[in-house]
């Protein structure tokens, strides 16, 4: 999928987006991801548009534009959510690249190790003040549902590819929303965290190029 230049849709997933005004402040919101939009950023989001890995229901892609903001979109369903990889470049390879593939490799040994009944936290979106994380709790018919929410661990905290000591901590989790939650298999999960990981190295040899 080409990025959209079109100012009226949405860079996250081409839906329509609608004018709103928010404490004095303009912006544009998406019909389809719910995501809020300003003009500069949906501009410097759109030219830095890359296509979507193949998933059911999960992706994390890395959109490089330079700025080390607004550049990793975690797709869960319709819900899409941007954030920063800031501190993916200060993790210890200090290489984002390489940062965020160990980390959907750790998301991939948890799903993969989890017993019915069991919860796991998997992080996404690494702020100074907070993280992003999805919730995955596996049923007895190996069904997970999947929550994104908060925790207020700091984002600095520790590295996003090596989480698990942290996630451990989370007990402060708030979802985003009651009404985003979603299901899927074991092996869709797997499926989906694995096209992830290619999409990932196909984009570094492709800058590389």
């Amino acid at each position: 999928m080409k990025p959209n230049s079109n100012s009226n849709t949405c860079a996250n997933c081409d839906s329509q987006l609608v004018s709103k005004v928010e404490k004095g402040h303009a912006y544009l919101v998406c019909e389809g991801c719910k995501f809020w939009w300003n003009d500069k950023l949906l501009a410097q989001c759109t030219k830095a548009r890359r296509p979507r890995p193949e998933c059911h229901l999960l992706s994390l892609s890395y959109e490089p534009n330079g700025t080390d903001h607004h550049d990793l979109v975690l797709g869960l369903g319709s819900f899409r959510f941007r954030s920063d990889t800031y501190y993916y470049e200060l993790d210890g390879p200090r290489d984002v690249y390489k940062s965020i593939q160990l980390m959907l490799e750790s998301w991939l040994e948890d799903i993969t190790r989890a017993a019915p009944s069991d919860t796991v936290i998997l992080p996404h979106d690494f702020s100074d003040q907070y993280t992003g994380w999805l919730k995955c709790t596996l049923s007895e018919d190996d069904k997970w549902t999947l929550v994104p929410g908060w925790s207020d661990i700091e984002g600095w905290s520790f590295n996003p590819s090596d989480y698990r000591e942290a996630a451990a901590k989370v007990n402060d989790f708030n979802a985003v929303d009651d009404s985003i939650s979603y299901e899927a298999t074991t092996s869709e999960l797997r499926s989906d965290i694995e096209s992830s990981i290619r999409a990932l190295s196909e984009l570094r040899d492709c800058e590389s190029r």
